[in-house]
């Protein structure tokens, strides 16, 4: 049995992914509001999240080595991380967190990627 990490291993365009999202219904895994405060949750609704993938097209998008998609949105603070699950007819949010900005990656053929 393989361990698979959150590395990144393919970039993909913002085109491509929400050519990948487009027309699935989107749901929220259960732990998807964990790195939220309690305040932050009665503010933050999940429609909000589900919206923001519907029409917001993503600063950066990785494969995960781990089958999942992280997919960075930008806000007024810096980036929503949102990590996703695509299967053949759903998107699940696993969850998501706000960082300061999109981290460096290396890409399989090792070039660093920045914002």
């Amino acid at each position: 049995m393989g361990l698979y990490t959150s590395r990144p291993v393919r970039e993909l365009s913002a085109e491509e992914f929400r050519g990948i999202v487009d027309k699935k219904d989107i749901a929220l895994s259960s732990h998807a509001f964990d790195h939220m405060s309690t305040t932050q949750r009665k503010v933050f609704k999940e429609d909000d999240l589900k919206e923001l993938l519907w029409r917001t097209a993503p600063r950066r998008v990785h494969l995960q080595q781990n089958g999942n998609y992280a997919a960075y949105y930008r806000t007024n603070e810096g980036y929503r991380k949102v990590i996703v699950v695509i299967d053949k007819d759903k998107v699940i949010i696993v969850t998501y967190m706000d960082t300061p900005e999109i981290p460096r990656a290396r890409i399989e053929n090792g070039d660093t990627k920045t914002p």
